[in-house]
């Protein structure tokens, strides 16, 4: 099986030298930089970003865009602003097989959630993969929890068997609404605990604001479509406080 992440940076690296790891799989970063490429095949180090993390021998690099034709799985993992102009770019060099997998936070194009914008044009099965990863952790193999979102059972079970045997576990929805809302909201309220932290170092306004957050959060993505439950999946309130309490 051939994977191919679309980016190079940190939570490209982090997830690709997961499963290269495993050196059952053909795992390709695509960077736009000589210079990452370079380091990682030859070197077997993302200076960029884990300058004292050797990375697995199978992890390779490319600035080649042809390696997304024979793909079997491409993981989304650029800013989310970039994600749809990129694959509407590179679509002639995407393999209308692969399972497309949005590991970017954010909107996509007018507003729109990504994988909307994506479904609007791709042929391919899309899936979402979501929760709290910082990339530093993962790249350590410390466990870490995604939730995958995804009107496709089989599209997710493609997804689980990659990570057997890993330190990162999923679970499933089929609420891709509320799993990609859920990760755009996170930070939103992150923010908002930030600037309580820096502004009070109150422990009691802290948990007030934390659950007051929760049950906005809630809210506002069974308003925007999404259901209440995927809260409470990795990608709900294992994001949001991992990314409001460190």
């Amino acid at each position: 099986m051939k994977i191919v992440f679309i980016g190079s940076g940190a939570i490209a690296t982090a997830i690709g030298d997961v499963l290269a790891a495993k050196n059952c799989y053909d795992v390709v970063l695509i960077s736009i930089e000589d210079s990452v490429v370079d380091s990682v095949n030859s070197r077997h180090f993302n200076y960029d970003y884990f300058p004292y993390c050797r990375l697995s021998d199978s992890l390779r690099a490319s600035v080649d865009v042809e390696e997304l034709s024979d793909a079997d799985v491409v993981f989304l993992a650029i800013p989310s602003t970039a994600v749809v102009d990129y694959v509407v770019k590179n679509q002639e060099y995407i393999n209308q097989n692969a399972l497309i997998v949005n590991l970017a936070k954010g909107f996509g194009n007018d507003g729109k959630l990504i994988p909307e914008c994506l479904m609007e044009f791709l042929p391919n099965q899309l899936l979402s993969l979501k929760g709290p990863s910082f990339a530093r952790e993962v790249i350590k193999r410390q466990e870490t929890g995604l939730t995958a979102g995804s009107n496709s059972v089989e599209s997710y079970n493609i997804v689980k068997a990659l990570f057997d045997d890993t330190c990162i576990c999923t679970d499933f929805t089929d609420d891709v609404k509320g799993v990609e809302y859920s990760s755009i909201l996170k930070n939103i309220y992150a923010i908002i605990v930030g600037i309580v932290d820096a502004n009070f170092e109150s422990a009691n306004l802290r948990s007030l604001v934390i659950s007051k957050a929760i049950n906005e959060m809630l809210s506002l993505i069974t308003t925007f479509g999404g259901k209440q439950q995927t809260m409470f999946n990795y990608c709900g309130f294992g994001d949001f406080t991992l990314t409001a309490l460190h």
